[in-house]
């Protein structure tokens, strides 16, 4: 069993309940070979949420300054089962 097939194509839904998008894609650092963020296409707009320094390492390690996409480090994670429920309350009409 692949993890991208378990995590791809779920919904993201905040610690409230707010569905932000589904799991597109997957951020893996090929050396550690470790997953280091999820993405949610067309989301970008809710990235400030996530502005941290680790938020702000994965967008510099990918070499980009603005992202159409969101970008959720795994930290972010709070639980993936049905959902994949983050440790945030996002307002997703922002």
């Amino acid at each position: 069993m692949r993890i991208s097939e378990n995590i791809l194509g779920k919904n993201v839904v905040d610690s409230i309940g707010n569905e932000l998008g589904k799991v597109d894609d997957l951020e893996v650092d090929w050396e550690t070979k470790i997953i280091e963020a999820l993405v949610v296409k067309g989301k970008g707009k809710l990235a400030h949420y996530f502005d941290s320094e680790r938020f702000n390492s994965i967008k510099k390690k990918l070499g980009v300054t603005t992202i159409d996409d969101l970008l959720i480090p795994v930290e972010e994670i709070q639980a993936i089962g049905k959902y994949v429920v983050i440790n945030k309350k996002i307002d997703p009409k922002q």
